[in-house]
Parts: C-alpha cells; sequence; structure tokens
C-alpha cells in the first residue's frame, strides 16, 4: 500500500512539472514577458500625463518626478516579470486544465497563432480606443440622462 502511494504521489508529481513547463512555455510563446513590460512602460506614459492632469505647476514639477520617479521604482519592482512569472503560472494552473494548456500551446505554435501573439496587442489598443469613442458619443446623452434623473429626484424630495 505504502508503494503504491507512493507510486501514486511521483506520478502526480510527474504530471504536474509536465503541466507547469507546458505553462511556462505558453507564456513564453505568447510573449507575457514582453506584455509586462509594455503595461509598465505604458503607467511610466500615465504618470507623465497624469502631472497634466492634476494641474502641477511648473514650480511644483521636481516634486511630481520625484513623486512619478519613485512610484514607477516601486512598479519596476514589485510588477516586474520576475515578480509575476511564479503567480501566472499558478494562476493557469489553477484555471486551465493540462490538456487545454497543451491545445493552446499547439495553437500558439502555429503560424496563425504566432500571428495572433503578434497582432492582438494592436487589435486590443485599437479595439479600447473604438470603445472610448463610441462612449464619448453617446457621453452627451448620458449627461442628459442624468440631468432628467436629478429634476426627477428633486420633484421627489420636494413633495415629501
Amino acid at each position: 500500500l505504502l508503494a503504491v502511494s507512493l507510486f501514486a504521489t511521483t506520478s502526480i508529481s510527474a504530471a504536474e512539472q509536465d503541466k507547469l513547463a507546458n505553462i511556462e512555455r505558453l507564456l513564453e510563446v505568447t510573449n507575457s514577458e514582453e506584455i509586462v513590460k509594455s503595461i509598465l512602460g505604458q503607467t511610466e506614459q500615465m504618470m507623465s500625463n497624469m502631472g497634466a492632469q492634476i494641474g502641477v505647476r511648473p514650480n511644483e514639477e521636481e516634486y511630481f518626478s520625484n513623486f512619478s520617479e519613485k512610484v514607477f521604482d516601486l512598479l519596476t519592482n514589485e510588477m516586474n516579470w520576475d515578480t509575476l512569472k511564479t503567480d501566472f503560472i499558478e494562476l493557469y494552473s489553477q484555471n486551465f486544465t493540462e490538456k487545454e494548456i497543451a491545445d493552446m500551446l499547439s495553437f500558439y505554435e502555429t503560424d496563425s497563432g504566432r500571428a495572433m501573439v503578434e497582432k492582438m496587442p494592436l487589435v486590443l489598443q485599437e479595439s479600447i480606443q473604438l470603445s472610448q469613442n463610441r462612449m464619448m458619443s453617446i457621453m452627451p446623452d448620458i449627461q442628459e440622462m442624468a440631468r432628467e434623473l436629478q429634476q426627477e429626484l428633486e420633484q421627489v424630495r420636494s413633495s415629501q
């Protein structure tokens, strides 16, 4: 019984090791590390835009620059690929079966899969832009609805 139990544990461990190795390969072929670096780069750009958004004055730029640098250093240290990779592997392991990982890996190693990895960041960026543009076009309608709601609420409140 002990031998069977030991064998089962070893087999599970070997299967789990294979799954983790496939997840690591999947993260590699989907350029996950580059995506994380890209997000950090976008965050740095957002930080520089934030200064203008909050109205940093010329005499305050040094303070804001120091703040931005500290925030970016923190993000770089805590949100880099080396710190996130293990979390990603665990996340994939918890949410995908070994077969699903193998199937995804098979797909992403094809020409179509590589094209998807290459083109998806641009598609996502353009999708976000399309959504933002659509939202801007309907914003006046939403604002009008909000004004109507405010008027209705004021009428209800004044009649109580």
